[in-house]
């Protein structure tokens, strides 16, 4: 992550922004995944009820971290979380996902490393107050 962009990610729509320091819009990328492409389908659906005249919301998601140059987005889709990485021109590079059951709620996402093996660590409140780590199945890009 550069000091001089701010990247947003959207929970609800497949939209990265990548803004300059000042806020001109640098670049727009799409997430191109069944489950993005559902929820802007079932979003527009909803958006569509309402008048013209009204502002579209869209909720960013502060489950985003960048990690060595890449952008890694935390979404949890009941009974699993998703985890997306990005590289720097937008491209899905890899997704990894672990089942966690349908009260998951997700607070927060580190990552870090030892030198060879990645480790998300995911604040949950929900069932229960801990921190879940997990560590990438790179044969199968599933979360361990």
């Amino acid at each position: 992550e550069r000091p001089d962009e701010l990247w947003v990610v959207f929970s609800h729509f497949p939209i990265i922004r990548k803004y300059s320091r000042e806020g001109a819009l640098l670049a727009e990328y799409r997430i191109e995944t069944t489950i993005f492409k559902e929820k802007e389908k079932y979003n527009k659906k909803m958006y569509e009820k309402r008048p013209r005249e009204k502002v579209v919301y869209m909720r960013t998601s502060h489950l985003s971290r960048f990690f060595k140059e890449h952008l890694f987005i935390l979404d949890y889709v009941p009974p699993r979380i998703w985890i997306y990485e990005i590289d720097k021109k937008g491209r899905l590079v890899k997704t990894y996902w672990a089942q966690v059951g349908n009260e998951f709620h997700e607070t927060g996402m580190v990552i870090g490393d030892n030198g060879e093996t990645m480790r998300f660590y995911i604040l949950q409140d929900q069932p229960l107050a801990r921190v879940s780590v997990y560590v990438p199945n790179v044969n199968e890009r599933r979360l361990r």
